[in-house]
């Protein structure tokens, strides 16, 4: 009895050593890769939001006008195809800059004076973030500012 108790637990144990140590056929995924397909394709623009602070101090935000026709469109060939409404009641202005995704969640936007934006997914959701230090020499107003897009599918 006890010898047949002892195969039984070399078996389990031998199992469990094998299923525990199997090692996956797939490997993970590289996050920029991830990050490049999962923004890929049209979105529509709901939000543009500037914040302005002052140390931690959160001094005034503003928010873009926007309307129906307002998207980023991000192509297999590495160009970001935007059409933006600035100012309420003027048409659209369309763009197209060259984009890459880089690793930890960031975008690099490459036009005439270059960007990075960090991405965050949600649920069929895109925002991207860009910050704009105090010092900043294309910050004139000399408050720290985040300029959050909010795009969804």
């Amino acid at each position: 009895m006890i010898r047949k108790f002892t195969t039984f637990s070399l078996v389990g144990l031998l199992l469990f050593i094998f299923i525990a140590c199997k090692k996956s056929s797939t490997s993970d995924a590289n996050p920029a890769t991830s990050d490049s397909v999962a923004v890929l394709g049209k979105w529509k623009l709901i939000r543009d939001v500037e914040y302005r602070y002052s140390g931690t101090t959160m001094v005034d935000s503003s928010h873009s006008a926007l309307s129906p026709s307002d998207y980023f469109n991000f192509s297999t060939n590495g160009l970001l195809y935007l059409n933006e409404t600035y100012d309420p009641g003027t048409q659209p202005t369309a763009d197209t800059v060259a984009y890459r995704v880089l690793q930890n969640h960031y975008l690099a936007v490459i036009a005439n004076r270059p960007d990075t934006l960090k991405i965050t997914f949600g649920n069929n959701s895109l925002m991207l973030t860009q910050q704009f230090a105090a010092n900043d020499p294309s910050n004139p107003s000399g408050l720290s500012l985040y300029d959050t897009i909010m795009l969804v599918r």
